[in-house]
């Protein structure tokens, strides 16, 4: 018998796109004023960032633009840069974002049916807790577990958060589901013992095989599990 559903945040709860570009938009402005630039070139440097992360091309994003941009900075006066003015400043200018009409609705479905909620996220804690402000979740789990608090060897896909929430749940894996959208890391839910609910992010993400995860297209799907 069901006792939890836990969930993952980024891309499940809510979409993370807008999240994600309104934190390129502060940063392109800041660069702009910093650097005194105006016109194309200050559009440009937004742009190169939308398109590093739509490539996946997202390792150091910043010092890669700068470096394309500003060839006569040298690498370390760039990372230096980065890491004093622009990594805080990203992760702490005001964003809105919203939670996913169907999230809020199926929430309110399960604790109605006196299901405990759970959270499993990746990330660093003052930026997972900002976002679960803004988006009215902070008081809406019953147990939060957030990669940041432990060694990056604990997260995803290591089952050891899965297994913490778990036990702060009172619940066993058989009791439980996990709500993701990421194969490679959501995938640790399984190594727990959980049934794995593979919310598909795009038409074009690969459908597993693996007859234990279970794929949906939509968050109000989950709602037939529990008739």
């Amino acid at each position: 018998m069901l006792k939890a559903v836990i969930f993952d945040l980024d891309d499940t709860l809510y979409d993370q796109a807008p999240y994600i570009d309104q934190g390129f938009q502060a940063v392109a402005r800041k660069i702009q004023k910093d650097f005194g630039l105006g016109g194309p070139k200050g559009a440009a440097i937004l742009k190169k960032m939308r398109d590093l992360y739509k490539t996946n091309n997202r390792l150091r994003i910043f010092n890669q633009v700068l470096e394309y941009f500003f060839s006569d900075i040298s690498p370390k006066a760039i990372n230096e840069y980065v890491e004093r003015e622009l990594l805080y400043y990203y992760k702490l200018c005001p964003r809105k974002i919203s939670l996913r009409p169907q999230a809020r609705t199926l929430m309110t479905f399960l604790r109605k049916r006196k299901m405990a909620l759970g959270l499993v996220t990746q990330g660093n804690p003052v930026d997972q807790t900002n976002k679960l402000f803004e988006l009215g979740l902070m008081d809406a789990f019953d147990a939060i577990e957030i990669s940041g608090y432990y060694p990056s060897s604990k997260a995803k896909p290591n089952p050891f958060m899965f297994k913490r929430v778990l036990d702060r749940l009172k619940a066993t894996p058989d009791e439980a589901i996990y709500v993701g959208n990421d194969l490679l890391k959501d995938i640790g839910a399984l190594k727990a013992g959980m049934t794995f609910f593979y919310l598909v992010p795009s038409q074009n993400a690969i459908i597993p095989q693996d007859l234990r995860i279970k794929t949906i297209y939509q968050l109000s799907e989950l709602r037939k599990e529990f008739k």
